[in-house]
C-alpha cells in the first residue's frame, strides 16, 4: 500500500523485580492474585518450550498446579499462566487467578514453591502426549491459508526466513526433558524476580508487601 512506513521508538522495560503490591480493596467478593517476570522475546525462538512449559505446568486435572492446590482449595480457586507479547521485544510471563480470601495466604505460598520447584526440576509428568497434541494442531491450521499466511509474517518479522513457518513441526519434536529444564534455569524469571500484584479486602494476610488503597499509587512501592 502506498503511504510512509512509522517509526517507532525502541521499546524498554523497567520491570519492578521483586516487589509485592497489595491493593486493598474492601469490597472485594474474592481476593486476585498474579505473579508476573520477563521472558526473552519470541525472535529469540523456542517458544514452543515456553508454550508446553506453561501446559504442564497450569493447565489440566494433571499439572504441577493443579495437583499443588486442588486438595487444599477445591473449587475455590482458578488459575492460569500464559506468555504474553506486549510487543515484539517485550513479552512477559504472568500466572494469575482468582481465590477465596482465606485460602489467599495458601495459594500465594504454594504458587511460588511450585513454581519454583518446576523450575528447577521441570514437569512431573510425560512430553508425549502434549508434543502429539501440539503437533496435531499445527498441522491441521496449517492447511488453513487464513492461519498460514500471519505464521509467515510472523517468522519474516521476527528475524527468521519465511520457510520456518512449515518447519514447526521439527522444532517440536526437537524438545527433550532437558532442553525444557535447560529453557527453565535459564530463562524462566525466579521467583523473587516476579512482581507479584494482590487485591484484596484483607491485607493483613500478606505480610511485608506494600499495600495501597488506590491504584495509582503503585509508584510507592517501586
Amino acid at each position: 500500500p502506498e503511504g510512509k512506513a512509522v517509526d517507532y521508538p525502541d521499546t524498554t522495560i523497567d520491570f519492578p523485580y521483586g516487589v509485592t503490591v497489595v491493593l486493598h480493596d474492601p469490597d472485594a467478593e474474592r481476593s486476585y492474585l498474579g505473579f508476573t517476570g520477563v521472558l526473552p522475546p519470541v525472535s529469540q525462538g523456542r517458544e514452543f518450550e515456553d508454550v508446553i512449559s506453561l501446559v504442564l505446568f497450569a493447565q489440566g486435572g494433571r499439572s504441577d498446579l493443579y495437583e499443588a492446590l486442588r486438595s487444599e482449595l477445591g473449587a475455590s480457586y482458578e488459575f492460569s499462566a500464559n506468555a504474553l507479547s506486549l510487543t515484539k521485544d517485550v513479552r512477559i510471563l504472568q500466572i494469575a487467578g482468582f481465590v477465596d480470601t482465606d485460602k489467599l495466604e495458601f495459594a500465594h505460598e504454594t504458587i511460588k514453591q511450585t513454581y519454583e520447584n518446576f523450575r528447577n526440576s521441570g514437569p512431573g509428568s510425560s512430553l508425549d502426549g502434549i508434543k502429539l497434541r501440539l503437533s496435531t494442531n499445527l498441522q491441521n491450521v496449517m492447511r488453513s491459508p487464513r492461519i498460514l499466511v500471519p505464521l509467515v509474517m510472523e517468522s519474516l518479522v521476527n528475524g527468521f526466513p519465511a520457510t520456518r513457518a512449515f518447519e514447526r513441526h521439527d522444532e517440536i519434536e526437537a524438545i527433550t526433558e532437558d532442553s525444557l529444564i535447560d529453557r527453565l534455569q535459564k530463562d524462566f524469571p525466579s521467583v523473587d524476580q516476579l512482581l507479584t500484584v494482590i487485591v484484596t479486602s484483607n491485607p493483613d494476610l500478606i505480610p511485608g508487601a506494600c499495600v495501597i488503597e488506590d491504584p495509582e499509587d503503585y509508584r510507592e512501592c517501586l
